[in-house]
């Protein structure tokens, strides 16, 4: 099983751009599926992969929401525009999160199109 994933990991690393291939690395490094927190606010469902020791937590779409905006894109040969790739996107619900666990964000960052990090302190 462990070599099914390696070779779907190369597979899907080897089409992408070394910065997108760097980033990859790191989420995997920094996140795992342990951390994984499922947080609604406001009708949105988001995952959040909250790595405490290091300060930082990973926000990203549902997988269905996902899903649908992927399907708008190839449906519009990608000429919808594409969501969640700006920081003001993700800050409502990584606030809120953060402000249940009495934290605050102090910087972020776009990983990958849909997923975005940001440091907090508490």
């Amino acid at each position: 099983m462990q070599i099914l994933k390696t070779l779907a990991l190369v597979a899907l690393v080897a089409g992408c751009s070394a910065e997108t291939q760097g980033n990859m690395r790191y989420i995997l490094a920094t996140y795992d599926k342990d951390s994984l927190k499922h947080y609604t606010i406001h009708d949105q469902s988001w995952r959040i992969f909250d790595n405490t020791d290091a300060g930082k937590m990973m926000i990203t779409s549902s997988i269905n929401q996902g899903v649908i905006e992927g399907s708008k894109r190839g449906l519009t040969y990608g000429l919808a525009k594409k969501k969640w790739r700006e920081e003001a996107e993700f800050r409502p619900a990584a606030e809120a999160y953060l402000a249940n666990k009495g934290c605050k964000p102090t910087g972020g960052r776009l990983l990958l199109d849909g997923q975005y990090e940001f440091d907090y302190s508490c």
